[in-house]
């Protein structure tokens, strides 16, 4: 009785763990990621996205920011692209999430956003499609 007991309430830890990482994805607006760990945030971020073997040239801006200055926990690195040669999109910009564990620095999660080249959000990164 007390096994059966203990997985449950192991599930539903579990459960509820899942549940509230979706719910900070909702929240940011994060689409979740495959968690690969790397020595560094910004290799962390290269290992999802490998944008040094893109054979398409643009315009990249990356700004890293971190929660510390000694031993940071926390990193935000933002990734724009801009002259693409799409006609609709004028720019893109990811923003990677990454936190410190014992195994190394992880992408959590990635809002992405974009900049139209017509319509109504020319001047401005906003997160659906451009038309």
């Amino acid at each position: 009785m007390k096994k059966q007991l203990l997985i449950t309430l192991c599930l539903s830890s579990l459960f509820a763990h899942a549940i509230a990482e979706d719910i900070a994805y909702q929240d940011k607006n994060l689409a979740p990621v495959a968690v690969s760990y790397a020595p560094t945030p910004l290799l962390a971020v290269f290992n999802l996205d490998p944008i040094h073997e893109k054979a398409e040239l643009s315009s990249l801006n990356l700004t890293q920011s971190i929660n510390a200055v000694e031993n940071p926990t926390e990193a935000i690195i933002t990734l724009t692209e801009s002259n693409l040669p799409d006609d609709a999109i004028e720019a893109t910009q990811n923003t990677y999430f990454i936190n410190k564990s014992e195994q190394g620095w992880a992408v959590m999660g990635v809002e992405h956003a974009y900049k139209c080249r017509r319509g109504e959000h020319t001047m401005e990164f906003i997160n659906t499609k451009c038309p």
